[in-house]
């Protein structure tokens, strides 16, 4: 699978130009570690590592994707006119440790109006990230939002969050 990122405006029906491609590959994961077609399943299920699973839009130049090789990438849409989506960088915290372990994959992605970006996982983790103001990748702060409230809610597994929305107006 390939997974490539194009920015459009819905309203007008029309394609920007803006584009990022083959940025969530399945070639990412292909011969890491000498693993196998049938140990690559078993590791990432039906996630091959490739393939965009969602995308975020803060403002009319930052976007937000996350891929099945897990992980989120930044990119800017590029000041000179190209149409091209330059890559800022990834969240830090949810690069692949090592090579061979399960990714923490992002299944949904949502800005608010002050561009924090939240994050759903499919490991039922709530995050949320703030940009650093001088856009250096390494002072983001990523922040683990808990749903759990007692002890009997810690021992069942998380379910995977695969929408949110977020409403600036509850309390």
């Amino acid at each position: 699978a390939y997974g490539s990122i194009v920015v459009a405006d819905v309203e007008s029906k029309r394609v920007l130009g803006a584009s990022a491609r083959n940025v969530h590959t399945s070639n990412h994961n292909s011969g890491i570690d000498g693993l196998d077609e049938s140990l690559k399943k078993y590791l990432y299920g039906q996630y091959d590592g490739g393939g965009v699973l969602a995308v975020a839009m803060y403002g009319n130049n930052l976007v937000a994707s996350a891929g099945r090789e897990g992980g989120v990438k930044l990119f800017r849409l590029s000041s000179d006119g190209s149409g091209e989506l330059e890559h800022l960088g990834d969240v830090p915290s949810l690069r692949r440790p090592l090579p061979g372990t399960t990714p923490v994959l992002i299944t949904s992605l949502k800005f608010d109006s002050s561009g924090r970006l939240f994050m759903g996982g499919q490991d039922g983790v709530l995050r949320m990230v703030t940009l650093a103001s001088n856009g250096n990748q390494e002072d983001m702060k990523v922040t683990v939002i808990s749903s759990r409230r007692n002890t009997l809610q810690q021992l069942l597994p998380l379910s995977p969050i695969l929408s949110l929305d977020v409403s600036e107006e509850l309390d």
